[in-house]
């Protein structure tokens, strides 16, 4: 299959957000169903990640030029046990003036399920909510 042939589908689903996690800028927690027909970006990262921070500003871009269909959600997987905490995260998120959805991760649940190591990575999910790839650092 030449390049331009390329499939950028995935193959597997990828797994549903847990519930009972606080949610940031968000009216209700999201679902993977409610971001079906959309490119979905999960944006792991914690507060004194400097790469983290460095990102912000491509993430922006990201969302400005894609629109509505692309979702960016941080989930944020504190690296330090005040981070964990839903005040300090909201703090992060004013300070860096974050306005997509996030997700507080402070046990790690979602950062396991998705095979994360390292921050920031960032994972790629399909339209029809398949996994189609990530990339860490």
């Amino acid at each position: 299959m030449g390049a331009s042939e390329r499939s950028w589908a995935g193959t597997d689903a990828a797994p549903e957000f847990p519930a009972g996690e606080t949610w940031f800028n968000v009216a209700q927690p999201l679902t993977l169903d409610d971001l079906r027909g959309k490119v979905v970006l999960l944006d792991f990262w914690t507060q004194g990640c400097i790469n983290c921070q460095h990102i912000i500003p491509d993430l922006k871009r990201l969302e400005e030029e894609f629109g509505s269909q692309l979702a960016v959600i941080g989930v944020h997987s504190g690296k330090y046990a005040r981070e964990h905490e839903d005040g300090s995260v909201r703090d992060a998120i004013l300070k860096y003036g974050i306005e997509h959805p996030v997700l507080n991760d402070p046990d790690f649940a979602v950062w396991r399920t998705y095979g994360v190591n390292a921050w920031p990575t960032l994972v790629l999910i399909d339209p029809a909510g398949n996994l189609v790839g990530a990339h860490a650092g």
